[in-house]
């Protein structure tokens, strides 16, 4: 069957986190049971919004190169940041003008968190699915329950994480607001005499 026509089709649809999933402190602390998981939901426009979206061989090689990294450049940044990765593994200080924010995952601690959260998620998940199967059911909000049990401590890292990057990012630019106003010349204003 051919797809329908956009006229045919219902409106745009919308995830949007519901205002019980919204974090205001930045006072919560990674280990605090009380955060509920984020919660979604969908939502349906009252009409569609059709945006066109050329086709990558119609897109001009230059706006190409301007949008994406090069392998070259890809291959460059891996480079730059391999050096803080190594400072950061053997517990060095890093400079100023450098940042591990990003980075975490790409340490061998970091790769092998990551490796389990995952590993225990979906193991947890197949457990469950297996043991439905053996009595013939199919519970899928069962299943959702189980992998929600697992992901939610990561969401709730990701979410300390971007409190932590919202307050660093308020202390620097109020550092850079008292920097300029100290920089700020007094304009002294002379005026002449009138010759008569």
């Amino acid at each position: 069957m051919p797809p329908r026509s956009l006229s045919e089709r219902s409106p745009v649809s919308v995830m949007r986190f519901d205002d019980s999933s919204t974090i205001g402190s930045t006072e919560m602390k990674s280990g605090d049971k009380s955060m509920a998981p984020l919660s979604k939901h969908i939502q349906f426009a009252d009409e569609n919004h059709v945006r066109d979206i050329p086709h990558l061989d119609e897109v001009p090689e230059e706006e190409i190169e301007a949008t994406w990294y090069s392998a070259k450049e890809y291959s460059e940044i891996k480079q730059s940041y391999q050096s803080t990765i190594f400072m950061m593994e053997s517990g060095e200080k890093i400079a100023d003008d450098q940042t591990t924010r990003g980075l975490e995952y790409r340490t061998q601690e970091g790769a092998w968190a990551r490796y389990e959260n995952k590993r225990d998620a979906y193991n947890a998940v197949l457990d469950e699915q297996d043991r439905q199967w053996k009595v013939d059911q199919d519970d899928f909000e069962k299943l959702r329950e189980i992998y929600l049990e697992h992901s939610t401590k990561c969401a709730q890292a990701a979410v300390v994480r971007a409190l932590q990057d919202e307050k660093d990012i308020k202390d620097y630019i109020a550092d850079l607001k008292k920097k300029s106003k100290k920089k700020k010349k007094k304009i002294i204003v002379v005026k002449k005499k009138k010759s008569k």
